[in-house]
């Protein structure tokens, strides 16, 4: 019983290990079955972008979302890029993280760009690529500008600038969308736009005079466009009109005649609007001599009431205020009872030449016959004609010799053969003083701050007969109790007293003028005006050095007042390289001379200031070198810092020079900014004589230029001035010490060298 009952145990123990052993065989193979299914499931990826960016903003890729079954896990993305370069991906190249996110840049736009993601689990499974497209703009728009000049003559082409217009880079302006918003111009019609791929435009108006607004909008290569821009032009019709006057050639006292001016003409699209008629002296019915009388109509009926020459003059003007220059007719008014006496002179003869008084002319009424003539001179003294005593003749001629400059007034009265005199009839010539006189003023070479002192033209002269009449003053840059920096003072006596306002250079001009009108050619001096406790800088410098040589700025005469003295020299060069200058870069010395040679041709503008043993600091003083290129002629410009708008001046290229035998034959002047009566900005005006007379039509700064050529054809380099042009309605006060701003380089500045001497 005891061993069945053993027997009985032994078999549930090995039942319930079976049962165990499969319970634990039946795990293992669901385990192995689950495994098995998780080898076959790939993660998915999700990447995800914003729609757009603008340019130079960073892109965030964005893969958090992707997903794996669990317990699978993802542990690597591969970022790609698919077109588009960025900072981090290289088409083709993807770029291997455990990072969900990745900040990139794309670096062109406008671009659309295509970036994908694959992830990777912990298994090894690889999900399909997802894809994500970003479109990367320029947001930036352009910026336009527009430039044309101010004022062009009508019939003239002229340019619309556009390019300085930008775009923030990468963008690019590919289009330029031109409108004329009031003027009808060759390639414009008014208030329709013109696109361009090209930031020039050349118009000719059709229309003068009119102010023509134009406007400007650029647009670039992402469609961005940028805000208009405006700019005026003012199309003027400066062709003078010409006036054509016609008379009869006689007519009886008393009766009417016609002045007529219908053969007037002014060039297109100009027109005649105004007839301006003066007598000139001959009492009319409708014409008081010298008194013009204005009318709308080509023609004008007067009625003469006294016998001889009548002189009438005839102005026009057109639509936009050009007045044409005088024509002239005379009528032989005749008496038929007394002869009449015509006198006929040259208009002006060269003083000391001989002319005839021509009386040829006068006649008589037959069968009378003039037989005498009666010549006097009302104011001139001649080699035959006292003024005021009358000679006579039985020639209608006679030759003499004016020995007066000036206007000379003549009379001649005919005598016929029965003794009736005629009324006289006059003539006029002006006796031309050809010699100019001369200038020279002299001044002390220094005087104190605050005391008077005397500029002296008493040595400025003329050939006889001519005389001095009238002196001309002007300080060029400093401020004085009397004289105002560029304005003249007119004085008929030869010395003027002033006190100058501002230590330093001063540098006077006089110009003087005789009886004759002639002018004399400027003369200049400088006064270093000292101030008792600064020291004073003065340098200076050659006039002009061959290219490469060595010169001398000299500063010697700098001083100070006693105890004071001077222990430093500080030397700028402001806008020429030189072997120890470098632009705008002071250097400092304890001797008052230092030698240096330019790099560069063309005008070189230097600054010197003192310093004394107290500290003390002077003005600076400039000084001008002109370096000239040994093959090349050098052009010198020269002309008032300031001058008032409206007023006439003189630009003078005198000083320039050729290389021996050489001589300067050709002067180019161009106005750079500024219209003048005679320069029209970038038009170059070519003459042979090397000074110009033009008056600036707008005020401000006005920069001048002038290069010169020699027989040879060669040229030099560009001299270049600047000339501040005051309006005197606007100024309140001058200004007390003017120092020229300094000139820019007309050619690039080489770079600095290292010091030694040039080669």
């Amino acid at each position: 019983m005891r061993s069945g009952l053993w027997i009985r145990l032994r078999f549930s123990i090995i039942v319930a290990l079976f049962a165990w052993w499969f319970a634990i065989f039946l795990q293992a193979e669901d385990a192995s079955a689950k495994g098995k299914m998780k080898e076959t499931k790939h993660p998915t990826a999700v990447l995800e972008a914003p729609a757009q960016v603008k340019f130079g903003r960073g892109i965030v890729l964005d893969g958090q979302r992707s997903f794996d079954v669990a317990p699978g896990t993802i542990v690597k993305y591969f970022w790609n890029a698919v077109d588009c370069a960025t900072s981090q991906l290289v088409p083709g190249k993807p770029l291997e993280t455990s990072e969900a996110t990745l900040e990139v840049m794309a670096s062109t736009a406008p671009s659309l760009c295509k970036f994908q993601l694959i992830v990777q689990d912990n298994t090894g499974n690889f999900s399909p690529p997802a894809s994500v497209e970003v479109m990367v703009k320029d947001a930036d728009i352009p910026t336009a500008v527009l430039e044309a000049p101010a004022q062009v003559k009508f019939g003239r082409g002229f340019m619309l600038d556009g390019q300085h217009s930008s775009d923030i880079a990468p963008g690019k302006i590919v289009k330029y969308l031109w409108t004329s918003l009031d003027c009808s111009a060759n390639k414009l019609i008014a208030g329709t736009p013109l696109e361009t791929s090209a930031p020039l435009l050349e118009l000719i108006v059709s229309t003068a005079p009119s102010l023509c607004r134009f406007q400007l909008a650029v647009e670039d290569n992402s469609g961005n466009r940028s805000s208009a821009v405006h700019v005026s032009v003012f199309v003027t019709d400066t062709q003078i009109p010409t006036a054509v006057m016609e008379v009869p050639p006689q007519v009886e006292m008393g009766r009417s005649l016609l002045l007529n001016g219908r053969r007037s003409s002014d060039v297109a699209p100009g027109k005649i609007i105004k007839y301006s008629w003066t007598s000139l002296d001959c009492g009319t019915d409708k014409l008081i001599p010298g008194v013009p009388y204005e009318t709308s109509e080509p023609t004008v009926g007067v009625t003469i009431f006294a016998a001889g020459r009548c002189t009438f003059e005839l102005t026009v003007v057109d639509d936009t205020g050009n007045r044409s220059l005088p024509d002239r007719g005379d009528v032989i008014v005749r008496d038929s009872k007394s002869p009449t006496a015509i006198l006929k002179t040259p208009p002006q003869v060269e003083l000391g030449r001989s002319f005839l008084l021509d009386g040829s002319r006068s006649s008589d009424i037959t069968p009378g016959k003039i037989v005498r003539y009666v010549w006097t001179s009302l104011n001139c003294n001649t080699n035959k004609l006292i003024p005021g005593t009358p000679i006579e003749t039985g020639e209608p001629t006679i030759e003499i010799m004016g020995n007066t400059p000036g206007r000379c007034t003549f009379e001649l009265i005919a005598v016929n053969d029965i003794g009736n005199r005629s009324l006289p009839d006059r003539g006029d010539v002006v006796v031309r003083d050809l010699q100019n006189p001369t200038a020279v003023l002299q001044a002390p070479p220094q005087v104190e701050l605050g005391r008077t002192f005397l500029l002296d033209g008493r040595r400025s002269s003329d050939a006889t007969p001519g005389k001095i009449v009238q002196y001309l003053w002007t300080s060029l840059e400093c401020g004085t109790n009397r004289l105002i920096p560029g304005t003249p003072i007119e004085t008929d006596t030869p010395t003027i007293e002033i006190t100058a306002s501002a230590a330093g250079r001063c540098t006077f001009e006089l110009t003087v003028v005789n009886d004759t009108g002639n002018r004399s050619l400027p003369d200049r001096g400088d006064i270093i005006v000292r101030d008792p406790h600064d020291p004073t800088a003065v340098l200076e410098t050659p006039f002009q050095v061959e290219l490469g040589r060595n010169f001398l700025l000299d500063g010697r005469r700098s001083s100070d007042v006693a105890p004071g003295t001077i222990v430093k020299y500080l030397w700028t060069s402001l806008d020429c390289a030189t072997n120890r200058l470098i632009p705008g870069t002071p250097l400092e010395t304890n001797t008052p001379i230092i030698e240096v040679a330019a790099d560069t041709a063309g005008r070189c503008a230097f600054e010197l200031t003192a310093i004394d043993n107290a500290g003390n600091s002077s003005l600076p003083d400039r000084g001008t070198v002109m370096v000239r290129h040994a093959k090349h002629p050098t052009s010198v410009l020269e002309a008032p810092p300031q001058i008032e708008l409206g007023r006439r001046f003189l630009l003078d290229g005198q000083r320039s020079s050729a290389i021996a035998p050489g001589t300067v034959v050709k002067y180019l002047w161009a106005s750079l900014d500024c219209a003048t009566d005679r320069l029209i900005p970038g038009t170059p005006l070519e003459t042979n004589t090397p000074i110009i007379e033009v008056a600036a039509d707008t005020a401000g700064r006005c920069a001048f230029e002038l290069t010169v050529a020699d027989e040879n054809g060669i040229q030099s380099m560009a001299d270049r001035v600047t000339v501040i042009i005051r309006d005197s309605q606007n100024v309140k006060s001058a200004p007390k010490n003017i120092h020229p701003a300094p000139l820019p380089p007309s050619t690039p500045v080489s770079p600095p060298k290292k010091p030694g001497r040039s080669k």
